[in-house]
């Protein structure tokens, strides 16, 4: 093989560019340096030497002038390109191409950004101990030069050369200052992202499919959204299932266990929400919400805020541990449900009784407000339009702290 000079230096000094930058699967900005477009003499250039100097390499892509702007490290490593090892060159671009091209002289930032994910402690790639990972990498007296990405079933190589054109290649079929592939890179099998949130995209959407073949160190955070479970699920020896916050698990009626593995709970805890009680009477269409998303008349399961929504005959009075916050923060486990005053409701048949006192009075500005007694507390109404509807006022709450009755209404000039 020839030494020739390619147009692969490293431009360590050239300026770096500010935005736009490609990110990490992680998140981590990756640095790159400007470049230029090819010359139409360039390009010439360049296949003249390909055909000349290496016969044996099959161009997929002949260089075309934006190809001067980026270089092997980006075409090998981008998100675009996907995870997984190549079945073929259609697979170049896999995830589309990319808007712009960049050039970044070094690809260290994708094995070693462990600080950027969520929770902290797993980089994006890993290097592998199988020849057949999806990135190997070229070093040259221990110096990293050159990325390709590796096709399944095969010991070819597809990489782009510098500002050359996009080869397919043995490892071997390389100009000479690349040197030899020194090791091969993986995307972490041991950091399994599940629902939105994943810089990099990587979403294995159901806790299920993640927990299939993880290794035993693995990890699942559940970065936001909502996961429904349409299973029993169990997390294996080993592996941590971590709920970040804000996001939430609906058990679905079904059970979410571990033998051996770890249930990390980032922020909220185990919610039981059972159906709303009446106390004045029959009620019904009931429904809660949890971090935001309504979950029906029931829910088990896990997430950071609830909520008891109300209707047009029902208020929220309490719940039934007593807390009157509605929307609540969970900081640990809850078994709970949501306790309701009805609007124009008692369960005092005397709730009206003793006529010395009124209980209905009107002010100047047309409202009318009404008190009496029901479960063993007074509480007020107030109607804006001469009683055709009412709302419960002090925040649904009784008026008294403690057990009250016989209230009387008065107006304060």
């Amino acid at each position: 093989m020839k030494l020739i000079l390619l147009i692969i230096v490293s431009l360590l000094s050239v300026a770096k560019l500010p935005a736009q930058n490609p990110i990490t699967p992680n998140g981590k900005e990756v640095l790159t340096v400007s470049m230029s477009h090819l010359l139409p003499w360039e390009i010439i250039s360049i296949n003249q030497q390909m055909e000349y100097n290496y016969p044996e390499v099959y161009p997929i892509q002949f260089p075309v002038p934006d190809f001067g702007l980026f270089n092997c490290h980006f075409f090998a490593w981008n998100n675009n390109q996907g995870y997984t090892i190549w079945t073929g060159t259609a697979d170049i671009w896999k995830n589309g191409e990319p808007t712009e091209y960049k050039w970044f002289n070094y690809p260290t930032d994708y094995f070693t950004d462990a600080s950027y994910s969520t929770p902290s402690g797993y980089s994006s790639y890993v290097q592998s101990t199988s020849s057949t990972a999806p990135i190997a990498v070229y070093r040259n007296s221990g110096v990293i030069t050159h990325s390709a990405r590796r096709l399944s079933n095969s010991s070819s190589l597809i990489s782009k050369w510098g500002q050359w054109g996009i080869y397919y290649h043995q490892p071997n079929e390389v100009p000479l200052a690349y040197g030899s592939v020194t090791e091969n890179y993986e995307i972490n099998p041991n950091y399994r992202p599940v629902g939105d949130g994943d810089p990099g995209g990587r979403d294995w959407e159901t806790i299920p499919a993640a927990i299939s073949g993880i290794p035993s160190g693995g990890i699942i955070p559940v970065l936001s959204g909502s996961q429904t479970l349409n299973s029993n699920v169990t997390i294996p020896s080993g592996v941590v299932l971590s709920i970040n916050s804000g996001a939430m698990v609906n058990f679905n009626g079904y059970s979410l266990t571990s033998t051996g593995g770890t249930i990390s709970i980032q922020s909220g805890g185990r919610v039981t929400l059972n159906s709303a009680t009446f106390p004045e009477g029959s009620g019904s269409g009931i429904t809660y919400e949890i971090n935001g998303i309504n979950v029906g008349a029931t829910f088990n399961g896990i997430g950071q805020t609830i909520k008891a929504n109300t209707t047009s005959d029902w208020s929220f009075y309490q719940w039934s541990d007593g807390n009157t916050s509605n929307p609540r923060t969970i900081t640990s486990t809850v078994n709970i449900y949501a306790k309701y005053k009805g609007i124009q409701k008692s369960d005092d048949p005397l709730a009206y009784t003793n006529n010395s006192q009124r209980k209905i009075v009107k002010t100047a500005d047309g409202w009318l407000h009404q008190v009496y007694q029901s479960m063993g507390h007074v509480f007020i109404e107030h109607s804006s339009n001469n009683g055709t509807s009412w709302v419960i006022g002090n925040n649904g709450q009784p008026l008294d702290n403690g057990e009250g009755k016989c209230p009387r209404a008065t107006i304060l000039i």
